[in-house]
């Protein structure tokens, strides 16, 4: 296992940003009216993958990076916001997956569905963005080897 837990965190972002190009994808479907099967399955894949993977990475973050980073940065700093936006997507999320839930017994539903899926896109897009590019490169800078290693050994 890598021992540094940037790049593990990174490698994440990754993966969810392609499952966010796809979800926007198929919201987008869904904008146009091209409501089928497949797509309704698609946006379920992605949103479980949000709710599972991205959960957990989230979790990672909150007990064990940023953690070490609030030793040395301000209360209401970068964390602060990085653990609101966070709350924020599973509020959203939540909304999307009730709505999921409803278009089970009424396909009326669909239009509900399309705000709160931009909703997410957007924020977990322009979310991992400020992590790769402004908290990693901070969280490089201000903690030791020792205190990366550390990380990377819980994760």
């Amino acid at each position: 296992m890598s021992k540094d837990p940037i790049a593990i965190f990174m490698a994440q972002h990754e993966e969810g940003l392609a499952h966010l190009r796809r979800l926007g994808g198929y919201i987008q479907r869904v904008e146009r009216r091209e409501v089928t099967e497949e797509v309704l399955e698609g946006i379920r894949r992605a949103t479980a993958f949000i709710n599972k993977e991205v959960r957990v990475h989230n979790e990672k973050e909150e007990e064990l990076l940023f953690p070490e980073l609030e030793k040395v940065l301000p209360p209401k700093g970068p964390t602060f916001v990085m653990r609101e936006e966070h709350r924020r997507l599973w509020e959203v999320l939540e909304k999307v997956e009730t709505t999921l839930e409803r278009l089970e017994r009424d396909r009326e539903a669909i239009d509900e569905l399309v705000a709160p899926v931009q909703f997410v896109v957007q924020l977990l897009s322009e979310h991992i963005h400020k992590e790769n590019s402004v908290l990693f490169p901070m969280a490089k800078q201000l903690l030791a080897p020792e205190q990366m290693a550390a990380i990377a050994q819980r994760m």
